[in-house]
């Protein structure tokens, strides 16, 4: 009997020691606890980010589909493009910066590009244009990496001021929580006005406005998982009141054959989409470029330079997602916004982005099930996510008048515009623009001009809708 017992104890011992002795691995090869963070916590922020951003898996597919491309198969691209993507975010990079196909990039995608390309080819067979116009995003992803790997995207990113840093983090914010507003029904838009308040009466703003209450109120109270508690909340009072249902299956297997490798990468070599391929290297450049700005002022990650550690790692890591994108069937793959509700729950590793890929690769299979998640349970988070980013309107220099000027019309525009790339642009042209009228040219980089010159370029000879 006393030797069982030993033998037991000396089991479990050494269970218990490789238990901790990987749990040890993880946490040295993420670098959790160099980062003040917890394994827990980067879990929990993961599982944040994900349920935030789970709403892709059908947005993005249900626009593909109106491209003619397979709804199903479209699913499955979604989902593994963007468990790709995160995952080289995570391994490369080390941050909790989580990808997918990008919202208005993949509007573009299957409203502007593939229609561009069918009226260039002619007549011919129905999927043509679509496959054509994914080599389109393969090429610019491929393009994207060279010049990645030149240092061309980094040396650009360094180069803007922290003042134009701190204001896209601001926009992003508005801009999020706009999304979120807009996705509740809380404001609608208005042919005299352009946007107004919606109908106070309808389930989804009320219901939206009592989860906004209970998410803001535990985080207040420093409520560990706030932010997913929030959203499960809110979903599970429309579903207790009737207006949410749950999904009528629970399983769907995954369907590849329709996308996997039908990019048309010879028939995309083609002189006649050289401004399609601009209009997207564009968009998807500093749609990324912003977004790795202002989320990586939200988790502080920027050193005192105002410069993104492993920001060439970053980069590349978000356009061999655009490549790989591309190969499996969707539209531009990208760095997302609603990382900054992982990270506003505590996220700080790569760890926080596995846990992402692991919901991405499960809803492959269990896609259904994310349509009973409604896109105005998401609205609270938005909205409390939005107003932490906006906060780092207070560290921008507003005695300086020039910079302030450009900052603010930096964090307006992005929101009004509903543009990343656009409410930058703007705000770089007002900083050239005062800095060189105020005498002060002098403190402008070459880089900063050639970046204002794109712009200017860009604004005259590639229209983007």
């Amino acid at each position: 009997v006393v030797f069982r017992s030993l033998s037991r104890s000396n089991s479990t011992d050494r269970a218990s020691a490789s238990h901790w002795g990987v749990v040890a691995e993880i946490d040295r090869f993420f670098g959790v606890q160099d980062s003040g963070s917890t394994i827990a916590t980067e879990l929990r922020g993961g599982l944040t980010t994900f349920v935030t951003m789970a709403y892709i898996v059908v947005v993005n597919a249900d626009l593909l589909s109106k491209a003619g491309i397979p709804i199903e198969s479209a699913i499955f691209a979604t989902c593994a493009s963007s468990a790709i993507g995160t995952f080289l975010m995570a391994w490369w990079a080390g941050y909790p910066f989580a990808l997918a196909p990008g919202m208005g990039l993949n509007a573009y995608f299957v409203f502007s590009v593939v229609p561009a390309v069918a009226a260039a080819l002619g007549p011919g067979p129905p999927d043509r244009a679509w496959k054509v116009a994914l080599g389109l995003v393969g090429w610019s992803g491929g393009l994207f990496l060279i010049a990645t790997w030149l240092e061309v995207r980094s040396r650009i990113m360094r180069e803007i001021p922290m003042t134009l840093k701190l204001a896209v983090s601001a926009g992003i914010g508005l801009f999020i929580a706009f999304i979120g507003m807009q996705g509740a029904g809380a404001v609608v838009a208005d042919p005299r006005t352009l946007v107004k308040l919606g109908d106070v009466h309808a389930p989804s703003v009320w219901i939206a406005g009592a989860g906004l209450l209970v998410t803001a109120g535990l985080w207040t109270r420093r409520i560990p998982g706030a932010l997913l508690i929030g959203i499960l909340a809110t979903t599970a009072l429309a579903m207790v009141l009737g207006h949410a249902d749950g999904p009528e299956r629970w399983v769907a297997f995954p369907e590849v054959s329709g996308t996997m490798f039908q990019w048309d990468l010879r028939g995309a070599f083609d002189i006649r989409f050289l401004d399609i391929m601009i209009a997207l290297l564009f968009v998807d450049f500093f749609d990324t470029m912003g977004t790795l700005v202002g989320v990586g002022v939200q988790g502080d990650f920027l050193d005192d330079n105002g410069r993104l550690p492993r920001d060439n790692r970053a980069l590349s890591a978000d356009a061999a997602a655009t490549v790989a994108g591309a190969a499996l069937g969707t539209a531009p793959v990208t760095t997302y916004v609603e990382s900054a509700s992982g990270i506003a729950a505590g996220a700080r590793t790569g760890l926080a982005n596995m846990v992402v890929v692991g919901g991405f690769c499960g809803a492959m299979f269990f896609a259904p099930a994310l349509t009973a998640v409604p896109s105005f349970a998401t609205a609270p988070v938005l909205v409390v996510v939005g107003a932490l980013m906006a906060t780092s309107l207070s560290k921008i220099e507003w005695e300086d008048r020039g910079e302030g000027i450009a900052a603010f019309v930096t964090a307006l525009g992005i929101p009004v515009t509903f543009s990343i790339a656009d409410g930058m642009a703007m705000g770089v042209a007002v900083y050239l623009g005062s800095k060189a009228l105020g005498g002060r040219s002098q403190e402008i980089s070459w880089v900063m001009w050639a970046l204002g010159a794109i712009f200017v370029l860009r604004f005259l000879f590639i229209p983007l809708e």
